[in-house]
């Protein structure tokens, strides 16, 4: 009975992970399964679970039909040969580990739903492996096969159980011996988990961070700093491990190897994938006796084409990549608080093997930021490596470690960063500035603002200019700002006021600069003055005969202005002014403000046809002369 979907839940997992990676030393290609296996089922597939020294895989993908799913094991040789593996007259099989004499180890599914471990040949006969007889009639299944013959596997209840102690780790030595350990795992995590075993019989589990011996003992594995680990897949011949870690959190998984001297170099086969691709996922699922690698990597093409997953082999290189120029600290120089400092380092690949650096961690990820080497470093080069301080919110002291994943086999490195931060700030004499009323078009006397830098940086003032309501009302006369202003020093900017309009006027002088400090000064004042509203515009009469006057028609002006307005007595202008009488001007003189005065004015027209003419006003308001327009009909 299977706790959960194999290759479901593992597909999940790693399309999921986004991870940045980089390579050991390997020469890496791609294989697929696409001849042999349903486009449904392609991704389970192209997970390989095993590996041996030629680069031959195996790898296990379902088919499901109504929700009922069956296991089908496959093999891929290095030469390109697909082969099926399928235990005969089995419910389903899987294939998860393959060594150097081509034996091949997975569990198949008997008629009545128990699983049963297998070695499969390379001549393809089967042999199946049951549990010691204390465990007669409890599942086995089959994880691993080392180079020799050792087989690594999990006892179980036929049925479902969630009662841990039933189940059970298993090592079944060459000879056929069994040795039954408790069960081992962080986790009900079993469908999911890949494991491997060497000629030591040393082992791994997938949700176990330590190596298990033959004698019942076990070496934790303690990961690199600001790393969670997540997965262990495989171990070699020499006891080498690959694992994956979490850099913080989930999204940034790290494929690492893990060596005999306890370093963990960085796994990367990025060179198999088109240029100028995302990784979201890679992983190093599975180890050969002597360090060939096999794995998956899910990649996105952009564009919003859905991620593609292709299968990797990694053959160990006989080289290996060295870093040089690696400082052990880094000094960032005081910088502002909310900017930023940048700092580039070059590191030099020594060795004889391309080195890989694409992935920086630092615990501090709100104060330094780090950007890798986006590609290998070919011997003999170099790669520069942006690190950025950016302090915020608060003067501050800060020292963190940051962590340099690469592939050499040392990896991965540390570098102590450290950085001060300092306000820096602009002084400003007035925060506000009020003009007193002032008429409407006439200009005021100016205003001026000083402006002290408080340091201890210079500031440049790029532009300063009036913005927002009424920014036409105001003028810069005077501008001592625009350019550098040096720590410690004073500028000013003076400025008048024209108001265009009766009542508040508003704006806000800005004073843009390379510290983003979005500064400002709020400028009001107030227009007052001579203003007119006049109740017509033009005023038509109707048909008349020549000879004959209307009664009076009057136009009333009013003074909504602040002052008295003085009016020159009205007059008729235009091209019939004999057409038209004033008879009453109460307008002539002085009209205080908020005060209405009228003019009356008849038409008696002086010929046939459309006659026209202009009543005139002159007065001091600003809007003088104003005039309305008179016409009728002579008949």
């Amino acid at each position: 009975m299977k706790r959960c979907q194999r290759i479901g839940l593992g597909l999940t997992l790693a399309v999921a992970l986004a991870v940045q990676a980089s390579a050991t030393a390997y020469t890496c290609h791609a294989v697929q399964y696409r001849d042999v296996i349903p486009e449904s089922s392609i991704q389970g597939a192209n997970y390989p679970s095993g590996v041996n020294d030629r680069g031959d895989t195996v790898g296990t993908y379902q088919v499901c039909n109504n929700g009922s799913c069956v296991e089908h094991g496959v093999s891929r040789l290095a030469n390109g040969t697909i082969v099926s593996i399928q235990y005969p007259k089995s419910n389903g099989t899987s294939a998860r580990s393959i060594n150097n004499s081509g034996q091949i180890v997975g569990t198949f599914t008997d008629v009545n739903g128990i699983e049963h471990g297998y070695i499969r040949n390379a001549d393809g006969k089967f042999l199946q492996i049951d549990p010691p007889a204390q465990f007669s009639g409890d599942a086995l299944e089959l994880w691993a096969i080392s180079d020799n013959g050792n087989l690594l596997g999990v006892i179980h209840p036929p049925t479902d159980s969630q009662d841990d102690s039933q189940w059970h780790s298993v090592v079944r030595d060459t000879q056929g011996n069994f040795s039954v350990f408790p069960w081992r795992a962080c986790c009900q995590e079993g469908d999911f988990r890949t494991a491997a075993i060497n000629d030591s019989k040393d082992y791994v589990l997938w949700g176990d961070f330590q190596i298990y011996h033959s004698d019942g003992g076990s070496t934790p594995l303690s990961f690199p700093l600001y790393t969670t680990p997540w997965a262990v897949y495989g171990i070699d011949n020499e006891g080498e491990v690959t694992a994956a870690a979490f850099s913080f959190g989930f999204g940034d998984e790290l494929p690492l190897l893990r060596n005999t001297s306890g370093h963990f170099p960085i796994i990367d086969c990025q060179s198999i994938l088109p240029s100028k691709i995302n990784v979201d996922s890679q992983a190093p699922l599975a180890i050969s006796g002597n360090g060939t690698v096999a794995g998956a990597i899910v990649y996105d093409m952009g564009n919003s084409n859905p991620s593609v997953q292709v299968a990797f082999v990694g053959l160990p290189q006989s080289g290996q990549p060295a870093l040089e120029g690696l400082p052990k600290s880094v000094k960032f120089p005081l910088t502002p608080v909310d900017q930023e400092s940048d700092i580039t380092i070059n590191l030099g690949n020594g060795g004889n093997a391309p080195l890989s650096l694409r992935k920086v961690v630092s615990e501090n990820r709100e104060d330094f930021f780090t950007h890798a080497c986006p590609d290998e470093v070919p011997p003999g080069q170099t790669c520069g490596v942006e690190l950025s301080y950016a302090p915020s919110m608060e003067e501050k002291n800060t020292t963190r470690p940051v962590v340099l994943y690469d592939n050499t086999p040392d990896g991965p490195h540390i570098i102590q960063l450290s950085g001060s931060a300092r306000n820096q700030s602009l002084q400003f004499s007035r925060n506000n500035w009020t003009f007193s009323g002032h008429p409407v078009g006439e200009t005021s006397g100016p205003g001026t603002i000083w402006i002290y830098n408080t340091g201890p940086w210079k500031v440049t003032f790029s532009k300063i200019y009036f913005e927002f309501e009424n920014n036409g009302d105001f003028k810069i006369i005077k501008d001592l700002c625009t350019g550098v202003l040096f720590a410690y020093h004073t500028c000013s900017v003076s400025f008048d006021f024209t108001p265009t309009a009766v009542g508040g006027r508003n704006s806000f002088l800005e004073f843009d600069n390379d510290f983003n400090f979005n500064n400002f000064v709020k400028v009001g004042g107030v227009g007052e003055g001579k203003s007119l509203q006049f109740s017509n515009t033009s005023w038509m009469f109707g048909t008349r005969r020549v000879g004959q006057a209307t009664g009076p028609a009057t136009v009333y002006i009013y003074n909504n202005g602040t002052e008295p307005i003085t009016f020159s007595p009205a007059s008729v202008g235009g091209a019939n002014p004999a057409d038209f009488q004033i008879v009453r001007d109460t307008c002539s003189g002085t009209l205080p403000a908020y005060h209405t005065c009228g003019i009356k004015f008849t038409f008696q027209p002086t010929a046939t046809g459309m006659r026209t003419a202009a009543l005139l006003l002159n007065n001091n308001s600003p809007s003088s002369p104003q005039t309305v327009r008179l016409s009728g009909t002579g008949n």
